[in-house]
């Protein structure tokens, strides 16, 4: 007799709004709970605990206008740096101030004007074999910036006909290094033996550039760069680099502006959703006004044979909350496998609850409105 009821009241009922509503409603639980998927997923790729523990960035003065201005870091400013709270370790670029001249043969002869730094094996990216030197090493270890090989073959070698090199090809290579000063000059042998993300200079070992300074410098200079191994608290990093007119570059990623960028898409896209929704809700009203008013006359005889407004009125409850329901359960089965449009960049930490309890809650309280109205039109 149940089903007879049913059957009465839904001859009504347009397909077309059901589509469109289910339509709407199932577009927007799946935006919103794709975008607390997103948030989670990026949060935690940006968070210290998820994503590498420490960042490494290199910090120099803000050059002044004149361009003479004294660049160098002093041994207070460094034990102020060093005991700041997002600190775990600090250590100056070390340098000579002496003439370096690099040849090579790519080709063609190559000889060009360079520089060499140092820094603790500790804040290298990468740790070639034999990195070390002795006054009794034939071929000094170098390590370049991966950046500097790119700008080679896409750079210089595109526009001089000139071959491009791989990094095997480059480490294979021989160079001449003619360090002078100090009324001293002589020639080494050299090799690449690694490249570096993280610094974007050419590094060669402590114990050469310390030996190198002693033979051809007048003595030691102030650093002007800094290698700092930071916890990833970037607003007080960032506030502190701007009190102190420093400048950071190197592998440190600003993930405050990225962490703000990812809420603020969150947002926008749980906005549209929000809209997307309310949309639907008041297709879902209207759709049910309608019904409601169609099935007036069948209501009213139904309610004379002895069927109470309670009773009518939980059979066009049931039909939306089992609408909802479903809808609910598609958003749920599509929300994973959208969210593989970006897992590729921002890994997945496992399954979380989130997404679809909003999901779930969102249908709930679609099913609310539906009380009020039913028992004004129904009665």
């Amino acid at each position: 007799m149940n089903g007879l009821v049913w059957r009465l009241l839904r001859k009504n009922i347009s397909k077309a709004q059901v589509a469109t509503y289910f339509t709407t409603l199932l577009c927007g639980i799946t935006l919103v709970m794709l975008a607390i998927q997103f948030h989670r997923d990026a949060s935690l790729r940006l968070s210290p605990d998820v994503n590498t523990p420490h960042e490494y960035i290199t910090l120099s003065k803000t050059v002044d206008h004149s361009g003479f201005g004294n660049n160098g870091f002093t041994d207070s400013e460094i034990a102020q740096l060093r005991h700041q709270p997002w600190v775990d370790s600090v250590a100056p670029y070390l340098s000579g101030d002496f003439s370096v001249m690099l040849s090579m043969e790519i080709g063609m002869p190559f000889t060009t004007q360079m520089f060499l730094e140092a820094v603790p094996e500790e804040f290298l990216d990468t740790i070639p074999e034999r990195w070390s030197y002795t006054p009794d090493t034939r071929i000094v270890p170098l390590i370049i910036p991966r950046d500097y090989l790119t700008l080679y073959n896409y750079g210089f070698a595109s526009s001089q006909s000139l071959p491009k090199l791989s990094e095997n090809t480059i480490k294979r290579l021989p160079l001449t290094l003619e360090l002078s000063g100090n009324g001293k000059s002589k020639t080494y042998s050299a090799r690449i033996t690694g490249f570096s993300s993280r610094i974007n200079s050419v590094i060669a070992p402590e114990e050469f550039i310390r030996h190198a300074t002693e033979e051809y410098g007048e003595g030691t200079i102030e650093p002007t760069k800094l290698i700092v191994k930071t916890l990833t608290d970037n607003s007080s990093i960032n506030r502190y680099l701007e009190e102190n007119h420093l400048e950071r570059s190197g592998e440190g990623i600003d993930t405050t502006l990225l962490q703000s960028a990812v809420t603020l898409l969150t947002t926008l896209l749980i906005a549209i959703g929000a809209v997307i929704i309310t949309l639907s809700i008041i297709i879902q009203l209207l759709c049910l006004y309608l019904l409601v008013e169609k099935n007036r006359e069948t209501t009213r005889r139904l309610i004379m044979l002895g069927y109470s407004p309670a009773a009518l009125r939980r059979y066009y409850l049931r039909f939306i909350a089992v609408s909802n329901l479903i809808t609910f359960i598609v958003a749920a089965l599509l929300t994973p496998l959208c969210a593989r449009l970006w897992h590729t960049l921002l890994p997945s930490d496992g399954f979380t609850p989130l997404p679809y309890l909003a999901g779930l809650l969102i249908a709930l309280l679609l099913t609310l409105p539906i009380m009020p109205l039913l028992r004004r039109a129904v009665r």
